[in-house]
C-alpha cells in the first residue's frame, strides 16, 4: 500500500485503505502510528518554515509591484518597492504601540507607499494562514495554532492601518532625530572618514543627503541586506542613483554607520567582498559591548558634525 510521502498530510483515504487492507491488527496499528508520525513530521516542518520566514524575511517576498504613470509616453511601468527593512524591524519588535520609532517618518516622500505596502505583505501572510487552515484533514491543536497566528497578523494590520490613518499628528510628526556611530577600524580608524577619502568629490552632495535621511529618519530609498556572513547583524543601505550608505541598528534612535561606496553596476566582486568584511568588522564591534555613554555619543557627534561639514562644503564647490 502506499504510504505517505513527506509532502503529504494523512488524509480519510488513506485510512481507509489502511483498514481495508488484508493486514492484520498489529500492522494495521503500525501503519497508522506511521502515518501520524509523519504527519506531526510534516506539520512541524511547516511550524518551521513559518518561524524561519518571519525571522529572517527574504528580499523578494517583502517586494511588492504597483503601477505607476509615465506622464512622457502614457504608458504604465512598474515600480518595485522595497519593504524588507521595515519588515525586519517590526518582526524584531515586541512593541506594537511604539510604531513611529520603527514605520518610516511622514517627511519621506514614500511614506504611505511604503506603510500600504507593508500592509499588503502582512495581508497576503494571513491568506496564506488562511488556506492551510482550510485543510479538513488538520488536528485541533494544529487548528488552534494556525488561529492564532491569523489573530496575529489582523492585529498587527490593523495596528499599523490605525497609526497610518491617525489624525494625531504628536507622534507621528516629530522629527525624528537619530544618533549616529561609526565602525571603527582594527587600528581604531573610521571605515567612512576612509571610503569618503577614496570617493570623487561629485558625490558628496549625494552622500550628504543620505546621511542627513539616516539623522532625521526618512531613510532615502532604505533597503535591507541579506548578511550571509553574520545572520545575527541586519546590515542596512540608504542609496542613490550610485551612492550607498551601509549601516546596522543599535537600538531605536542609534544607528552604527559601516562605510559608504560608490556602486556604478547591479552586481560586482567589490561591492560583495566590501560587504563581507564590513559584517565581520561588525561582529567583532558589537561582541565588545560597547556601552553607549553620553561621553561615547558626544564624541561621535563631533564626528558626524565635521563629516557633514566636509560633505557641504566640499559639495558647494562643484
Amino acid at each position: 500500500m502506499k504510504l505517505l510521502n513527506e509532502q503529504e498530510f494523512m488524509t480519510n483515504e488513506t485510512l481507509k485503505e489502511i483498514f481495508s487492507s488484508k493486514s492484520n491488527d498489529s500492522q494495521k496499528r503500525n501503519n497508522v502510528y506511521d502515518l501520524l508520525l509523519k504527519n506531526r513530521i510534516l506539520y512541524n516542518k511547516e511550524l518551521e518554515r513559518q518561524k524561519n520566514k518571519r525571522q529572517n524575511i527574504k528580499l523578494d517576498t517583502s517586494k511588492i509591484v504597483i503601477k505607476s504613470n509615465n506622464n512622457d509616453n502614457n504608458t504604465q511601468e512598474q515600480e518595485i518597492i522595497d519593504v524588507s527593512y521595515y519588515l525586519n524591524q517590526l518582526e524584531a519588535s515586541s512593541d506594537f504601540d511604539n510604531l513611529g520609532t520603527i514605520l518610516p517618518h511622514r517627511n519621506n516622500v514614500m511614506y504611505y507607499n511604503i506603510i500600504n505596502t507593508i500592509i499588503v505583505y502582512y495581508l497576503k501572510e494571513c491568506n496564506e494562514y488562511e488556506e492551510i487552515l482550510a485543510n479538513e484533514n488538520l488536528s485541533l491543536e494544529e487548528k488552534d495554532c494556525f488561529k492564532k497566528e491569523i489573530q496575529i497578523y489582523r492585529h498587527k494590520i490593523n495596528k499599523i492601518i490605525n497609526y497610518r490613518d491617525s489624525k494625531d499628528l504628536k507622534v507621528n510628526d516629530i522629527r525624528i532625530i537619530n544618533n549616529l556611530i561609526y565602525l571603527p577600524t582594527i587600528l581604531g580608524n573610521y571605515y567612512i572618514l576612509n571610503d569618503i577619502k577614496s570617493i570623487d568629490y561629485e558625490y558628496y552632495a549625494s552622500f550628504l543627503e543620505l546621511l542627513n535621511s539616516i539623522i532625521d529618519g526618512t531613510f532615502k530609498n532604505v533597503k535591507s541586506i541579506i548578511n550571509t556572513y553574520n545572520k545575527n547583524n541586519y546590515i542596512c543601505e540608504v542609496k542613490d542613483f550610485k551612492t550607498r550608505v551601509f549601516f546596522s541598528k543599535i537600538n531605536f534612535n542609534t544607528y552604527l554607520i559601516l562605510g559608504c561606496m560608490v556602486k556604478k553596476v547591479d552586481t560586482n566582486s567589490y561591492y560583495n567582498s566590501y560587504l563581507e568584511n564590513r559584517s565581520i568588522r561588525l561582529a567583532q564591534f558589537l561582541a565588545q559591548e560597547q556601552v553607549l555613554t553620553d561621553t561615547y555619543l558626544e564624541a561621535q557627534n563631533e564626528i558626524t558634525k565635521e563629516l557633514i561639514y566636509k560633505l557641504e562644503v566640499e559639495s558647494r564647490k562643484r
